[in-house]
């Protein structure tokens, strides 16, 4: 009966440790994807930030029509938004 008992927690710690190693291989996983995807969202974001400064400067000064403006605007706060759901992906 105790060799019984002895060879089922034995399997039992051999499970939980397959469990774990999983679960740090997917963590670390998540967190590289996470990290590659926060590069092209910083990027974009600062595509987005020149952008709108040429296009609000071309607006004020009118050479640029409402709807470009509103649209250099729009993408800005797209990107925005993306950047930071890049950031908080990498931090949860």
């Amino acid at each position: 009966q105790t060799q019984i008992e002895k060879n089922t927690l034995e399997t039992r710690k051999a499970q939980l440790d397959q469990q774990v190693s999983l679960q740090i291989q997917n963590a670390r996983l998540a967190y590289e994807t996470a990290r590659q995807s926060l590069v092209p969202a910083r990027s974009a974001l600062k595509n987005a930030e020149s952008y709108f400064r040429i296009i609000s400067r071309k607006y004020g000064e009118g050479q640029s029509p409402l709807i470009e403006y509103l649209d250099a605007r729009n993408k800005l706060t797209l990107a925005q938004l993306r950047e930071a759901i890049a950031e908080y992906d990498l931090l949860i």
